[in-house]
């Protein structure tokens, strides 16, 4: 790439960061394509954790769009996809500490329960899922970490 149009390129990418007004996204430049990095913020409001890991991503100019689980849980397909790029077995996406969790004796039937049959249940009600997640095309995080979400940066 010629010096010249390295410049205009970068000059063109600086007006569109400044139009669009992305100057607290993260961005980067891929095969001359301007990718931007949102975050899907999937919490329960009223969740302390959550109050956390949102400050986090605030104070650390991570951009998101968030998502009340309580009042819009996420689909089966959701969970299935996401289940699959998070590596963890199906059962580390329930909320071990909820209300729901206990009153349905979660903790003994999810070891006969297919994975299948787990995210199923995992649709019916977002209270049964751990949160936060923090949703990107490249990966899931469950819960808040702060050494792993550290990495996101």
């Amino acid at each position: 790439m010629s010096k010249l149009y390295s410049r205009q390129y970068e000059r063109s990418r600086i007006e569109l960061v400044r139009k669009l007004n992305l100057s607290k996204l993260r961005f980067q430049v891929q095969n001359r394509r301007l990718i931007l990095d949102k975050y899907l913020f999937i919490c329960y409001p009223k969740c302390t954790t959550c109050q956390k890991a949102k400050k986090w991503l605030d104070d650390n100019g991570i951009a998101y769009e968030q998502r009340n689980i309580k009042e819009e849980n996420p689909t089966i397909e959701e969970l299935n996809n996401w289940w699959k790029r998070c590596t963890v077995p199906a059962r580390k996406l329930f909320n071990t500490s909820g209300l729901m969790y206990k009153s349905l004796g979660l903790k003994d039937k999810l070891s006969i329960m297919s994975e299948e049959e787990q995210l199923s249940l995992l649709a019916t009600d977002g209270m049964l899922v751990k949160r936060p997640l923090l949703v990107s095309e490249e990966k899931v995080l469950i819960g808040f970490k702060e050494t792993e979400w550290e990495k996101l940066k």
